[in-house]
């Protein structure tokens, strides 16, 4: 449901839906990515109180982690305005342990998302005060958000990352080293075996 066609006076009701999403979900996943975003994110927010925004579906995403996935980056830059403390919200992470960061980086080379991506890729690191610690972040499965950004063999990803981190992150849990996993990478689909996380023998 798009927000235009929300009934504006009253504002439709704060229930979740089977999949735990808020009005404010919904908002960010059907609008378009526009400068009228910020106006109608501060009227929910206003609306339905500041709770609204740090609110989770059943998968632990916030209304960010949406915006990142779905590359909104002014939809992303409006919310990370509206909540208080950019830097700590950037660092929230779903149930599978991924920032907003490790979202927008999992893209498969589409051109028409490129620049939008890499537009929430850089407003998230700006806005983490700490960019090298939010590239570093390891969701449960090890991985960063540079790990992510070279599965999907995007080059302009990783050099927007590195450009905020002049040092690669050294391993996936503690035993894969980067270099080692752009290897993989290249020399099997599938890489890295799940059952096989050992480095690749020099």
């Amino acid at each position: 449901m798009a927000y235009e066609n929300m009934p504006h006076d009253p504002l439709p009701p704060n229930i979740p839906d089977a999949e735990g999403r808020n009005v404010l979900h919904l908002f960010v996943e059907n609008a378009l990515d526009s400068d009228d975003a910020r106006v109608q994110i501060s009227t929910l927010i206003c609306h339905y109180g500041i709770d609204l925004l740090f609110s989770t579906m059943n998968t632990s995403y916030t209304a960010l982690h949406l915006a990142a996935m779905h590359f909104k980056p002014k939809i992303l830059a409006a919310l990370l305005n509206e909540c208080g403390n950019p830097s700590e919200f950037c660092f929230t992470v779903d149930e599978n342990g991924n920032t907003a960061l490790h979202l927008a980086c999992i893209w498969e080379s589409k051109i028409r998302e490129r620049k939008a991506a890499l537009d929430c890729i850089g407003i998230l690191l700006q806005a983490s005060g700490e960019p090298g610690l939010l590239i570093d972040m390891k969701n449960r499965m090890g991985w960063t958000a540079l790990h992510y950004g070279v599965k999907s063999n995007n080059l302009s990803t990783v050099k927007k990352l590195l450009q905020y981190y002049a040092v690669a992150p050294m391993a996936v849990n503690e035993e894969l080293p980067i270099l080692h996993f752009i290897c993989g990478l290249n020399s099997s689909p599938q890489w890295p075996p799940s059952n096989d996380l050992r480095p690749i023998a020099s």
